[in-house]
C-alpha cells in the first residue's frame, strides 16, 4: 500500500474557515457537502490540503468552507516512485489520511454552526466523493 511508505504524525493544521451568514428568504431544500483535495511532494514527503465547503440549496441561512492539512513524511525505506497519482488513486492510497482530516473538519464546522446561534450541523467525517455529494 502506498500509504506504508510514509509516517502519519497525527498532526492536522487548521488553515482557514470562512463563515458566510445568509438571510433565509426560502427554507433549505437540500444540505450540500463538497471536498477536495490537493497534494504536492516535495521530496521529504507529501502535504495534503482538504477543503470542505457546506452550503444549502437554495442558497440560504449559512454557507461555511474550511481548509486543513497534514504533511506526511516519508520514510527512508520508502520505494515510492514518486509519479503522479491520478485523483482516483490517491484517494484509494490515502482515504484514512483525508478521512482523518474529513473528521476534523466535521467537528470544526459543527462548534462553529452552533457557536453562530445555528443547530450543529454534522457533516459525514470522511472524504466525501463527487458521486457521494
Amino acid at each position: 500500500m502506498i500509504l506504508d511508505n510514509f509516517e502519519f504524525n497525527n498532526v492536522v493544521n487548521l488553515k482557514s474557515i470562512v463563515y458566510n451568514e445568509k438571510t433565509v428568504e426560502k427554507m433549505p431544500e437540500k444540505i450540500s457537502v463538497n471536498d477536495d483535495f490537493e497534494y504536492t511532494y516535495d521530496g521529504d514527503g507529501i502535504l495534503i490540503l482538504v477543503t470542505r465547503k457546506v452550503c444549502f440549496e437554495p442558497d440560504s441561512i449559512f454557507d461555511i468552507t474550511v481548509k486543513a492539512d497534514t504533511f506526511l513524511s516519508e520514510k527512508e525505506e520508502s520505494d515510492y516512485d514518486k509519479k503522479e497519482l491520478s485523483s482516483e488513486e490517491f484517494l484509494e492510497g490515502f482515504e484514512p489520511v483525508l478521512n482523518n482530516i474529513c473528521s476534523r473538519i466535521s467537528t470544526i464546522i459543527s462548534v462553529i454552526t452552533m457557536a453562530s446561534s445555528n443547530t450543529p450541523l454534522i457533516t459525514p467525517p470522511q472524504i466525501i466523493s463527487e458521486e457521494q455529494s
